[in-house]
């Protein structure tokens, strides 16, 4: 690396082909624990008013 004047490497661990998939993952995830939050907080809202 230092004869062909490389100052800094750097190492693709996840390919740009699997991005997407992986975002699309990342996004369910988040929104399946918003739904079950927004569900819990609903149910136990609605108990406190009876």
């Amino acid at each position: 690396m230092k004869k062909a004047d490389i100052v800094g490497a750097s190492i693709d661990y996840i390919p740009m082909t699997q991005m997407s998939g992986i975002q699309w993952l990342g996004v369910s995830v988040l929104f399946a624990l918003t739904a079950g939050i927004l569900a819990f907080l609903f149910i136990w809202g609605r108990k406190r008013l009876v």
